[in-house]
């Protein structure tokens, strides 16, 4: 998680809370064994507590002092920053793409990093960006560089991290982003069935994470909405169907609908392949979608190609 605190004001709270209780750092030391010197660092705000800490001192406290650390975070989550990624690039706006991506390199660049939980996220983090920009314009030397430099950054968190071996790690959110990046790199090398091996990894693994937050439910519908792409550059399309279907009901019943329209789409263009009846209504529940998120450039851009590659018109999407 790639966050920042304002350490200062947290440690001061945390002295304001213990003293109201009448104890001395001496006294919360002898009662949960945590040392009075670290007890003094975090309320000087020169480290930032271990997790198991902050819950050792809650005890003592009476407070929830999770709850109240997060009331001094001053930096977007990592999470929020891809987020912002994501709906940028569904847009389909390349310069506004261009311009967050920017805005987000400028931001993080100039942080401090000396309270920052895991400052290594930060390089991996501007790494994405740069490799998510030769995802989206790239020629396949700039492809291959990129995707060889986001290994690298793997290795930041996973020294021992082997490409061959992905399946053999255990990833966190932003390990986990990087490794779908390079899954989508890979498709531009014409490596489909590789690029779904990984993607059917991080599915895998997600959905049986016992701890779903609403940015992984929302990662989870962008590796179903890859892998239905992946299997449609393959002609494949009763598998385009099959995990579009999977996604689509993933989608409606965790409320999630920013990718939605692409499954349903993928979905349309699969049965559209096969000659059945109803991939009109496919299609036109995606163009929905996007009408209804204010998405007009994209959605423009989805009629022009539905009807320029695929002869498909949409009455009530005339133009």
């Amino acid at each position: 998680m790639f966050v920042k605190y304002e350490l200062d004001g947290f440690g001061e709270e945390l002295r304001r809370i213990r003293k109201n209780i009448g104890y001395n750092q001496l006294d919360v030391e002898q009662i949960v064994a945590i040392s009075a010197d670290t007890i003094r660092r975090i309320e000087a705000g020169q480290v930032i507590p271990r997790y198991e800490t902050l819950e050792l001192l809650s005890l003592v406290y009476k407070q929830d002092l999770l709850d109240v650390l997060k009331s001094y975070r001053c930096e977007k989550l990592l999470y929020e920053y891809h987020d912002d990624l994501d709906y940028a690039i569904t847009s389909g706006n390349k310069e506004k793409i261009k311009e967050l991506q920017n805005q987000i390199e400028t931001n993080i660049t100039s942080i401090d990093h000396t309270n920052i939980l895991n400052p290594k996220e930060i390089d991996q983090f501007l790494a994405f960006i740069k490799a998510l920009k030769v995802h989206i314009t790239g020629q396949l030397v700039e492809v291959q560089i990129a995707k060889v430099d986001l290994i690298n950054n793997l290795r930041l968190t996973i020294p021992s991290f082997d490409l061959k071996k992905f399946d053999s790690y255990n990833y966190c959110y932003i390990e986990y982003r990087i490794l779908l990046l390079i899954s989508l790199l890979i498709v531009k090398e014409e490596k489909f069935s590789f690029s779904n091996k990984i993607l059917y990894f991080i599915l895998y693994e997600l959905l049986n994470d016992k701890f779903k937050t609403q940015y992984i439910d929302s990662l989870i519908a962008k590796v179903y909405s890859n892998i239905a792409y992946n299997f449609h550059r393959l002609d494949e399309h009763p598998q385009v169907i099959k995990i579009c279907i999977k996604g689509i009901n993933y989608c409606l019943k965790n409320d999630v609908f920013r990718p939605l329209y692409l499954l349903y789409y993928r979905q349309g263009i699969a049965q559209y392949h096969l000659g059945v009846e109803n991939y009109v209504t496919s299609v036109e529940n995606a163009f929905y979608l996007l009408k209804s998120t204010g998405n007009n450039e994209l959605l423009k851009k989805y009629i022009e190609v539905s009807k320029e590659k695929y002869g498909i018109i949409i009455p009530n999407f005339l133009s």
